[in-house]
């Protein structure tokens, strides 16, 4: 009797790095508010103010903010700039209208600290990162689908505020404060509460340096990319692969990141992170579609015949247990077999599928 079951390789994320890890505040906001950052300096936990609220986001769950309910979070060194040189705040969010003047997204909002929020009674987005605030006036965000804005304030460089991947806007040279006392939260502004948020928020994180417009436009793609999904943890270990050079690597799930000098053009996603060309290229392992037999109960010696269908990109198919290698009767990933003759005992198949770049997916 043989009975079925997948078993994918790959699970957890494998990285060894040398790469200094810049993400120091990170909330994934699914069903807790807990600060999962793998850096910085203390566990940012955050804690609702009125209703607990959680709702479908573009990764798992996000909070639902109804313009009374909240998120605070203690003061600290990790979410108020405070390494006095750097910022960079990323957020998904989903709004259909606000409900107040400069309603806030995420922010201090100190003289010289940083804010994220809606432009005044506009429909668009604003942002201080250490020096006058900038206005994306480009794009309504009012439309109730997800956003993405990533806020840039660099010591002595100008302001950047991207939406969706894309720059919009500069603004003038940032000194960023990193003085407060105040919370830092998501969905009102500690300085001013009435300016409450309306809709979803899901996904912020917190970097003390400067994303390039490369990076923030990979956490864009790969977020929308459906081969992989990644919310922003799993972007910053591709920046670690990428960040330790010519043999960097890292595999995230059922996928492998490798450091490359320019686009491979074989079939693997590139994302660019260097001005010379230079970024990584990814792929999923292959999928293992089904595997079949056309006995359950064998009878002992009797033939047994196996079906199976793979991933097209799959370079080498093997069932164990003495089949051995069956890539040559695998056509555009569809292939049979008849094993003759079957086992003599009570036994367990297993195909495996490898891609190009090593990876491996399984099925009994």
């Amino acid at each position: 009797m043989r009975a079925l079951f997948l078993a994918i390789l790959l699970g957890f994320p494998q990285l060894m790095t040398a790469a200094t890890d810049h993400l120091v505040s990170y909330w994934d906001l699914d069903s807790n508010l807990n600060d999962s950052a793998s850096a910085g300096v203390v566990t940012d936990d955050g804690s609702f103010v009125s209703t607990n609220s959680y709702s479908s986001g573009v990764f798992g769950e996000a909070i639902q903010l109804n313009g009374t309910n909240y998120v605070t979070v203690p003061n600290g060194a990790d979410n108020n700039g405070g390494n006095g040189e750097s910022i960079t705040v990323s957020v998904w969010f989903r709004t259909d209208g606000f409900g107040n003047d400069w309603a806030t997204l995420v922010g201090h909002d100190n003289s010289g600290e940083w804010n994220m929020s809606r432009e005044k009674n506009k429909s668009t987005m604003y942002w201080a990162g250490g020096s006058a605030g900038i206005k994306a006036t480009a794009i309504d965000v009012t439309d109730g689908v997800w956003h993405h804005a990533v806020g840039v304030g660099a010591w002595g460089k100008p302001t950047r505020l991207y939406i969706d991947g894309v720059l919009q806007v500069t603004g003038t040279n940032s000194y960023l404060n990193p003085g407060s006392s105040r919370p830092f939260m998501i969905g009102n502004n500690p300085a001013q509460l009435s300016r409450s948020w309306t809709g979803e928020v899901d996904d912020v994180g917190i970097f003390d340096n400067e994303l390039s417009a490369l990076q923030v436009a990979a956490i864009y793609n790969l977020a929308n990319d459906p081969e992989f999904s990644y919310p922003l943890d799993e972007v910053n270990l591709v920046f670690q692969s990428y960040d330790d050079g010519p043999g960097g690597f890292v595999v995230i799930r059922n996928g492998r990141w490798d450091h490359i000098a320019a686009d491979p053009v074989d079939g693997r996603t590139f994302i660019e992170l260097g001005t010379d060309g230079s970024g990584v290229a990814g792929q999923t392992a292959p999928e293992v579609i089904t595997f079949t037999s056309d006995r359950v109960l064998i009878p002992e010696g009797f033939e047994i015949a196996f079906a199976w269908e793979v991933d097209s990109a799959t370079t080498t198919v093997v069932i164990d247990q003495g089949v051995g290698d069956v890539t040559a009767q695998t056509t555009a990933g569809v292939g049979s077999f008849t094993f003759d003759p079957g086992p003599s005992s009570e036994t367990t198949f297993t195909i495996s599928a490898t891609a190009p770049n090593g990876l491996a997916a399984t099925k009994n």
